[in-house]
């Protein structure tokens, strides 16, 4: 009778075998976690599996132009690319300053760089002076405008008095004044 038994069970099986598909267990393919570049964001610290996409980010104050961003974890168990190389953006010509120059060691325009101007001699501004390149690819300030330096009116000296309205502004920025002494003598002083 056992024999029964186990002649039943076989045939059991067949009619299972048959109507069940029977697979094969297969490895899941994994990537590690996507390196990080010296230019871009923090990335996952989790492992993907196969066909997982992972999207890079530049970090702020770089951009990647014409760069591909999406890393996919392949069937090898590799990435499909590398981490982006971004680069540092560029803000572009720096603004011209009305009667400025400038004073920095290096003309740069790209991101975190500044640029400081100065007033031309005989000329001064309240207007801030150092600029920086802006994530936004902007300058942080307008640049300055200089405007012609009031000296004001002189002071008066050793039997000396100023006449009103003898002040004159040349375009070199050079200051003449007459002065009258108390003996009518008119001094012309630079």
């Amino acid at each position: 009778m056992r024999w029964l038994q186990v002649l039943q069970l076989l045939a059991l099986l067949v009619f299972l075998s048959d109507a069940v598909e029977i697979t094969t267990a297969t490895a899941v393919i994994r990537c590690n976690p996507p390196a990080r570049g010296e230019t871009t964001r923090p990335v996952t610290n989790q492992t993907m599996s196969t066909g997982s996409s992972f999207e890079y980010q530049c970090n702020v104050g770089y951009e990647c132009i014409d760069c591909n961003m999406t890393a996919t974890c392949l069937n090898t168990g590799n990435w499909s690319i590398p981490p982006p190389n971004c680069s540092r953006m560029d803000c572009g010509p720096l603004p011209v300053g009305v009667n400025t120059e400038g004073i920095s060691d290096e003309y740069n325009t790209k991101y975190l760089d500044y640029y400081r101007y100065r007033c031309l001699t005989g000329y001064t501004t309240n207007d801030t002076t150092v600029v920086q390149c802006l994530a936004s690819k902007s300058w942080s300030h307008p640049p300055p405008t200089c405007h012609v330096r009031n000296c004001g009116t002189p002071a008066n000296g050793t039997n000396t008095k100023p006449i009103p309205g003898n002040i004159v502004t040349l375009t070199d920025t050079t200051t003449l004044m007459n002065v009258q002494t108390d003996t009518n003598q008119i001094l012309r002083l630079q």
